[in-house]
């Protein structure tokens, strides 16, 4: 009986470390399994991102004005966004605080572009007016102009008919030079 104890009693340590290691491979497999569901989701996250950014590229591409200041702004965030896909695709997916900084950026890409979409707006509707105010001052100025030429338009009362020619004028008034008035 005394062996079987002394067995026993040799084989606890070999009984407590190999739960022990049962433990510890319980803990390592959950550990691994938790990192492999996260690096999925980071790999997800990172797509989807991805995605968004090359949609926000695409809207970029729409984009486009007829002044030169706008229009280079644009390509200039145009770029920015094409370097902030570049430096998405080479970050390992699981570099958690990269990704949300990126995430950050492209918030900010959004409303740069939603202040140009708003200031495009804006412009094109102030050329409108403009064009259509310009349009009106002209047609009003070419009515001003019918007007002046037109026999019935008398500019100052009292005067009668300014278009007969006074036979009493001389053609050429005394002292002036031949030369001057073209004959």
């Amino acid at each position: 009986m005394e062996e079987s104890r002394d067995v026993k009693k040799a084989n606890l340590p070999l009984i407590v470390l190999g739960a022990i290691a049962a433990v510890l491979a319980i803990v390592l497999a959950y550990v691994w399994f938790t990192n492999y569901k996260l690096v999925g989701q980071l790999n997800e996250e990172k797509e989807e991102l991805t995605q968004q950014m090359i949609s926000l590229r695409e809207d970029y591409d729409t984009l486009s004005s007829d002044y030169d200041e706008i229009n280079a702004q644009l390509d200039s965030s145009r770029e920015q966004v094409n370097q902030l896909i570049e430096r998405l695709k080479e970050t390992e997916a699981r570099d958690r605080a990269k990704i949300r900084k990126y995430e950050k950026e492209l918030g900010t890409l959004r409303s740069i572009m939603r202040n140009y979409i708003v200031q495009i707006d804006s412009l094109n509707t102030l050329n409108k007016k403009l064009t259509a105010d310009a349009a009106a001052a002209r047609r009003e100025s070419g009515q001003d102009g019918l007007r002046r030429r037109s026999p019935s338009h008398q500019p100052w009362k009292g005067q009668r008919n300014i278009q007969k020619p006074c036979a009493a004028l001389p053609s050429r008034l005394p002292g002036d030079h031949p030369t001057r008035l073209g004959s």
